[in-house]
This record gives C-alpha cells, structure tokens and sequence, in this order.
C-alpha cells in the first residue's frame, strides 16, 4: 500500500532541509568574506564563533547527507538548526560591530546619519572601541570630534592622543591633524618645527581626502611664507599654496593673491593678486573680497570700479567681516 502522507513528510523535509543547508551555507560563505577582510587589529573570534557552526550545519541539513545520519542525531541536527537561525539573525543585525573596521563604519553611519539616525552619542561609543582595538580612522574621527567639542567637551589633549596613535600606524590624516595640533597648539605647546615636519610626513604618506590635503598644503606654505618652524622660502611657499590652489582651497588661493599684491620674492603683480583674490572669493573667502574690493576702489590691477568695490565690501560685511564693516563705513563717508 502507497504510503502518501510519508511520502509527503519526506519531501517537506528535504525542501527544509535544503532551506536550512543553504541558508546556513550563505551564513557561512558571508562570514567566511568578512574573516578574509579582517586586519591583524581585528578581532576574529566572534566570527569564527559563527562561522565553524554555520559550515557544519550546511553539510548536515544537506538532504543528501542528512538521510544517511542515525536518528539519534537528530537532536544534534535541531540544535544546529536553533544556531544556524539565531546566528543568522543576530550576525545580520550586528554584522557592522564584529570587527574594528566594521564598528568604525558603523560609527560614521551614525556619526554623519547616513542611513541611520544621527546619534554622536552611539557614535562616540562605537568609534571609542574600535579605536581600543587600534583602529586608524576611528581614532582620527574621534579626535575630531574632541577637538570639535562635538556635543562633547573640548578636549584637545585627548584629540591630540588619538591623532598621535594613528599617526604611529602611518595615516596619512591623522598625521597632518596631529601637525595641526602643534602648528595651533591645540593641546600641546606649539611647535612649529614638529608641525612642519609632519606635515611634510601627512603629505608624503598621502591623503587621501582633496581638501584634508589642500590643508595641509596651506598650513605648511604658510610656514614658509612666515619661515616659523623652517626656513623662510617664499619659492616653497608658492609651491605648496599652488597645489593647494589647484584643488580649489580658498585660503592657498587667497594667500597667492596676497604674494602677488605685497611681492613676497617675487615682483609685485596687482593683475594676477586680484585674479587670484576673484578665485577665492568666488569660494566665499571673506578676505579675498576685502583685498578685492580694496583693488577695484583704489584701480589697481584692475581698472577702478568704486560701485563694484563697495558692493564687495558690502557682501564681506554681510558676511560677518568686521575689517569689512569698517571700510564700507571709510567708503561711504569720503
């Protein structure tokens, strides 16, 4: 006689069987990819906690393999199955907190709320342990944020420990945030000399982010300019402003501007000080339109526009320039 309900029962369980093997496969292929992304600073074990179980019962739930197990495994195969689901849900929802890399992640997800709800606090946190464990750009965001005082207290001391512990790993950004700290003297004495040094080292290294660079750029042009901390070498000074200027930063672009205008090393040129002033101002530098519109008032370099000059001086003003507000009060009295 056709037994159909057995027939039925055993071709339920192979399908779950094969739901299970492959679910548990995926779950073991996905942490298998997370392991071979991991650094020397990660720490593995919660993967190999999933990982090793996940892989088993993939070849046990397999209707192939699990036909020819004794029943007495069947316990053994349940409480795989338990794991394999529970694995799944918790690895899926925590998957960005098992390793540094993926915690530092997380943080900038709720650090900027990308995709999730902003929270500098979760943010903080998230960023804090996976700095622990050696993470570069999880100590450089975190310093920032010290340095900031974002909805923490300023804390330049802590913002200048973070920066030093990425640097001793080679970052190229924490590097030029640490010249930062000692060019400003944020948390530290300044030091002119240490900054300019490792300002240099920052753009050796290579920074990656355009602007974060064009900083570095800026800043160390400027030591030069002012020879603190280096030799004074105007030739350096444009050199650096130029690559900074070319990325678009506005403050090399105005500080280009004031070479050409005051003839630092080189012969003075009103005509590109005010291209280079035109620029920068185009970028929102409130200086550059003061030292513009200072050009188009007194016609040099360019020919004498006293309208033009004292809308300029207006927008720097509206803007929240004070030296602007006092030349538009000069302006509009003479």
């Amino acid at each position: 006689m056709h037994n159909g309900g057995g027939d039925m029962w055993k071709t339920t369980g192979n399908i779950v069987g094969w739901l299970l093997s492959l679910t548990a496969a995926v779950l073991a292929i996905f942490m298998a990819v997370r392991l071979a992304g991991c650094t020397p600073n990660d720490d593995t074990s919660v993967i190999l906690i999933v990982l090793f179980p996940a892989a088993i019962a993939a070849i046990l739930f397999n209707p192939l393999v699990f036909s020819r197990l004794p029943s007495r495994l069947l316990a053994i195969r349940l409480l795989l199955a338990g794991f394999a689901i529970v694995a799944g849900i918790l690895t899926g929802y925590y998957a960005d907190r098992l390793t540094p890399n993926g915690m530092a992640y997380l943080a900038q997800d709720y650090h900027d709320g990308r995709t999730r709800p902003k929270d500098i606090a979760m943010a903080i946190e998230l960023y804090q342990t996976a700095a622990d464990k050696g993470n570069k750009t999880a100590q450089v965001n975190l310093g920032m944020i010290y340095r900031n005082g974002e909805t923490v207290k300023v804390d330049n001391a802590r913002a200048t420990a973070l920066f030093q512990k990425a640097s001793d790993q080679n970052d190229a950004l924490g590097t030029a945030h640490l010249a930062e700290q000692y060019d400003f003297g944020f948390g530290v004495v300044p030091n002119p000399k240490k900054a300019a040094e490792l300002y240099t080292r920052a753009l050796d290294q290579g920074i990656g982010n355009d602007e974060q660079a064009a900083a570095a750029q800026t800043n160390l042009g400027t030591l030069y300019l002012h020879g603190t901390g280096v030799p004074r070498d105007y030739a350096m000074a444009m050199h650096y402003y130029q690559l900074a200027g070319d990325k678009g930063y506005d403050t090399a672009l105005y500080n280009l501007g004031v070479i050409y205008e005051q003839g630092f090393g080189l012969p003075k040129d009103a005509a590109r000080a005010a291209e280079y002033y035109q620029k920068a101002a185009d970028k929102g530098n409130q200086s550059a339109l003061v030292n513009l519109a200072t050009l188009y008032y007194n016609g040099e370099g360019v020919k004498q526009d006293r309208q033009k000059a004292m809308d300029l001086m207006k927008k720097a003003a509206d803007r929240g320039s004070d030296s602007a507000r006092q030349n538009l009060k000069i302006m509009t009295a003479s």
